[in-house]
């Protein structure tokens, strides 16, 4: 019971509260030292805290109320007296246990008649209780609940260090974990450039155990021509380095690629710097793959025997091929300054409308080089980025040579069909004589058959009158064979001639030889 006589002021009590805390070994020590305070001060029995959770406030520490008691308040909801009090009305809530209206929990129990909860603030915010018990009916003044809730004011600054030191650690731990899932490769380094601390990746990458790294100057894990470099870039000074790109070296000496900064900050309370590599082996391999892609894709674009041009979609001219060059015949074919469309001859219209939608299906064009001589290509085109610009890749073949094979073909062909026509028109007039021949050679054979058969006399002579035929009408009528007569002179001294005057042949060879006609006269 406590001592009216020797009641002590503020002044009293806020200096046994910094004695104690100067003792205490810790925060939730000196919460306790605290709540002993009061309990001893007010020669109370013993008290308790609860923290607010929800509708409800939970045990949090007992000091020395009985097992009884404390199981009825284990838990005080929001149906209580004392959380209305304490929780919504931010008072001491004060409970006498034969005073009418005492709480039900109080009135049950027969251990304690006199009850004080008093609310813990944090940052002006109710987050608990705790509560003083004592066994007679202590009557307690305001100015001893002023100090009452004066010490709950205190243990809530006391806890808030205890939710700033958890802060800390959990914003530590989170720190920690983001640290050791980052996929970079993180170390922590003192003003001498020694290793603090590395990240689980940073050993996982190099092959190293976490002990291996430690303590190790960072130069260890650098190829040793890459450490002037380094030196040099750490004398540069700032508070920020990099972006820088060198190599690390693995357990087994390997190098891995990396792109690193530098940044100066603080370690547990001490200047650091955090060395950050971003691994990109595999973004140099990659590189270096599409750099031999690039070198072959330039040397077949440069090397085919196709017409390579690049234009916007407007047909001015950003690369031409060697090929294209040599047809064009410009050396320095100037990009930018030309326009495709110059080139085409006849109507470009349609080239012009199909590089505008950014395809251009296969199709035959007529193109002129620098001197107006004419090609005759197929062309087709496709969109395509280049130089971080919107382009139609044009791949032109060459077809001049075929189009002259074909003319001439189609020249041979025209003149094959002519002959053709000429050889059936020949073979029909051959056809025609032939069966002009054979009708003739027929009415031959009837009037060689009707001058054989006739009794007249018949003979056939040349112009000089030499008997080439007889028939045997002759031969009858003259008694010369046919063998004998022919190949002499018809009316001749040795044929049946010779008995006519010379005037008679005279007029005969006159009038069938000069003239041409018909003879008729008597021998």
């Amino acid at each position: 019971m406590r001592d009216t006589k020797n009641t002590t002021g503020q002044e009293e009590i806020f200096s046994r509260i910094i004695f104690e805390s100067n003792k205490a070994d810790s925060i939730l020590d000196l919460i306790r030292k605290n709540i002993r305070l009061v309990i001893d001060f007010f020669g109370l029995s013993g008290g308790a805290i609860y923290f607010l959770e929800d509708s409800s406030a939970n045990l949090f520490i007992n000091f020395d109320l009985s097992a009884t008691f404390i199981k009825d308040f284990t838990t005080i909801n929001s149906s209580s007296v004392i959380f209305k009090d304490v929780f919504e009305d931010k008072e001491c809530s004060v409970f006498y246990r034969k005073k009418k209206g005492a709480d039900p929990l109080l009135a049950k129990n027969k251990e304690y008649g006199a009850l004080v909860a008093v609310p813990i603030f944090y940052h002006r915010r109710v987050i608990g209780c705790y509560i003083v018990a004592g066994k007679h009916h202590e009557k307690f003044s305001k100015k001893d609940l002023d100090l009452m809730l004066l010490a709950g004011k205190e243990i809530g600054s006391f806890l808030e260090q205890i939710i700033s030191d958890l802060s800390i650690k959990k914003e530590k731990q989170n720190f920690k974990s983001f640290f050791d899932s980052m996929n970079d490769l993180v170390f922590v380094l003192d003003e001498n450039l020694n290793i603090l601390e590395v990240n689980h990746f940073a050993s996982r990458r190099l092959f190293y155990a976490r002990a291996q790294i430690l303590r190790k100057h960072i130069f260890h894990f650098f190829l040793e021509e890459e450490v002037p470099r380094l030196e040099e870039y750490l004398s540069s000074g700032g508070t920020e380095l990099g972006p820088f790109f060198s190599y690390l070296k693995e357990k087994d000496g390997d190098k891995v690629s990396i792109e690193f900064s530098i940044v100066k900050g603080t370690w547990n309370d001490k200047d650091a710097f955090f060395f950050i590599a971003k691994d990109i082996s595999k973004a140099k391999e990659v590189e270096s793959r599409l750099e031999e892609r690039e070198v072959i894709h330039t040397s077949l674009m440069s090397n085919i025997s196709n017409y390579v041009v690049i234009c916007s979609n407007k047909g001015v001219v950003r690369y031409v091929n060697k090929s294209a060059e040599r047809m064009f015949k410009y050396k320095d074919f100037r990009f930018g300054k030309r326009n495709i469309l110059d080139f085409v001859i006849g109507n470009s219209k349609t080239i012009k409308e199909s590089l505008l939608s950014g395809s251009l299906p296969d199709q035959e064009l007529r193109i002129r080089d620098r001197d107006g001589e004419a090609y005759d290509v197929i062309v087709s085109g496709s969109a395509i980025d280049y130089d971080k610009e919107r382009a139609i890749l044009l791949i032109m073949t060459d077809i001049t040579k075929r189009k002259i094979a074909e003319d001439i073909a189609c020249q041979r062909t025209s003149e094959l069909e002519n002959s053709q026509k000429a050889l059936i028109n020949v073979l029909e007039d051959i056809k025609e004589e032939k069966d002009k021949v054979l009708a003739l050679a027929q009415d031959l054979e009837k009037f060689r058959l009707a001058v054989e058969n006739t009794s007249d006399h018949i003979v056939i002579t040349d112009s000089d009158g030499i008997l080439l035929y007889a028939n045997k009408g002759a031969e009858e009528m003259t008694g010369f064979s046919v063998e004998e007569i022919i190949g002499k002179k018809c009316g001749g001294k040795d044929t049946w001639g010779g008995m006519m005057p010379a005037s008679f042949y005279e007029g005969l060879w006159n009038t069938i030889k000069k003239e041409r006609k018909s003879f008729r006269g008597e021998i």
